[in-house]
């Protein structure tokens, strides 16, 4: 599918605040994004998580490159592109994680010309205090397809040692998964100094003003629209982690939802619940 409009890849470790940036983004007239209902409930498009979950889980443990089918990543990016407003100057896609493992792909999609690369950056003990808050360290390490999942996001040196045994602190894994999100960003620089990505700082982007309006202005953007991307922000709840406390009291109720239905349903809903 052609396109002219630039694009925006919003990636970095889970729980970074690719959700929160995307929401942001969209309040801008210049930046397309799809409709809520398009998205999943974390702001991401349906068929490409699950393109991008299933590469993981048909790809071998001891394989550091990931199956994806090119063709496919295509047509799903097709998709998402036409349910967008072709007429804004942008378009914004978020993904956390994956696509630092195959932003070739992402980069002769949009055009070289045309993309901009956003790599999001939060202090770690936010980040693992987010995993925990909802209940994802017990999960992960708990449910023996989902370990094996988490387990493939590490660097294949690292792996072993999460297979052998699961850590005692399973902080330390996010800590891990992190650092290594880290590495692949710093790879990417290293390899193509003429498009390497923009760091963002979550939550100066999400409480400075003067920091977003930096932003809008090294994409060219008006800045005259910076207050009403504010408005999606709630800084108590970014800075002291009581977001990530109401999520979690979700999770739990999810999962005493999930304890009372029948087992089909509980399967189909633990899908919707899961990151």
């Amino acid at each position: 599918m052609s396109h002219n409009q630039k694009s925006i890849l919003i990636t970095g470790v889970g729980h970074s605040g690719t959700r929160l940036s995307l929401r942001m983004l969209a309040q801008h007239p210049s930046i397309a994004v799809p409709p809520a209902e398009v998205l999943t409930p974390n702001q991401e498009f349906p068929a490409l998580l699950h393109l991008f979950r299933t590469a993981i889980d048909d790809t071998p443990i001891n394989s550091s490159k990931y199956i994806i089918d090119r063709s496919e990543f295509d047509f799903v990016m097709d998709a998402y592109v036409s349910s967008l407003d072709n007429n804004k100057e942008y378009l914004a896609i978020k993904m956390p994680y994956y696509p630092l493992n195959c932003m070739e792909f992402f980069v002769d999609y949009f055009g070289r010309e045309n993309i901009v690369l956003i790599y999001l950056t939060r202090p770690i003990e936010k980040i693992t205090a987010s995993y925990v808050r909802r209940g994802e360290d017990k999960y992960f390490f708990s449910h023996a397809q989902e370990l094996v999942r988490q387990v493939k996001k590490l660097s294949l040196q690292r792996r072993k040692e999460y297979l052998a045994r699961a850590p005692k602190d399973p902080r330390s894994y996010f800590i891990e998964l992190a650092a290594w999100c880290d590495r692949m960003r710093d790879a990417w620089d290293r390899d193509h100094p003429n498009l390497q990505f923009i760091n963002v700082d979550i939550e100066k982007f999400a409480t400075s003003l003067e920091y977003l309006n930096r932003f809008l202005e090294k994409l060219g953007l008006s800045t005259e629209h910076a207050h009403e991307m504010r408005q999606v922000v709630d800084a108590r709840r970014l800075t002291d982690g009581s977001y990530e406390r109401s999520v979690s009291l979700l999770w739990k109720g999810g999962a005493i939802a999930r304890a009372l239905m029948p087992p089909i349903f509980r399967s189909l809903a633990g899908k919707f619940l899961r990151r």
